[in-house]
């Protein structure tokens, strides 16, 4: 499928994530230029896959949505993550967490990049009104941290599950209210599980450091 025509200036759409909604295959294209500063806004298109035409349904008010693309609670709604750009320092505050409203072709960035002075990297959408993200800081070493939120609004973070003075945290996944998180401590890598509102439940000990997290349901 040839993407090219919601390329930026440099020919190429820099497509990040999927997500299948409603039976219309959705993506988002980053259009950045390496470590130049961004030139045009990133898209969200939709793709139908009886046809394979292409739509653009959106600009995302955001730079580099390359974290992770997400259906959320309700049927419409769709969630990005953005690290924000240009890639090379000083970063733009223009990252965050931002929701995209299907019905109505509209998005808004409910976890501002300027109120977290940093960035979001995975997530998950428990409940309408319970959410988790990994943050990483802006700040040298770019410390992360799993951290509680409310997706109901646009607002601020909640309980911090867990925190890491170095980028150690990669991924998370949820099956249920249980969450699991890549811990790439050097010391004890592992994947961390939590419960319902950040219980710690343990870590499952892994002798490499992990990356990402896919749950499984066995057969």
């Amino acid at each position: 499928m040839d993407l090219s025509a919601f390329a930026d200036v440099d020919g190429k759409p820099e497509m990040d994530a999927l997500a299948l909604v409603g039976g219309r295959l959705y993506a988002v294209l980053a259009r950045v230029q390496g470590k130049a500063a961004p030139v045009d806004a990133p898209f969200l298109v939709a793709i139908d896959p009886s046809t394979r035409l292409v739509e653009k349904v959106l600009e995302l008010p955001c730079c580099n949505p390359s974290g992770e693309l997400r259906p959320g609670s309700r049927a419409d709604e769709l969630w990005v993550s953005c690290l924000g750009g240009p890639l090379s320092r000083p970063m733009s505050r223009a990252s965050g967490l931002v929701r995209v409203d299907l019905a109505t072709r509209t998005a808004t960035r409910i976890l501002e990049g300027e109120s977290l002075a940093g960035f979001v990297t995975a997530f998950a959408i428990l409940a309408d009104d319970s959410g988790v993200a990994i943050v990483g800081a802006w700040a040298e070493g770019n410390a992360t941290s799993v951290v509680a939120f409310d997706p109901r609004g646009k607002g601020t973070l909640g309980k911090i599950w867990a925190s890491r003075s170095t980028y150690a945290f990669w991924d998370l996944e949820a099956v249920g209210t249980t969450v699991l998180v890549a811990d790439r401590d050097e010391e004890a890598p592992g994947i961390l599980v939590f419960g319902a509102g950040g219980v710690g439940l343990g870590k499952v000990r892994t002798r490499l450091l992990p990356a990402d997290v896919l749950p499984v349901r066995s057969l």
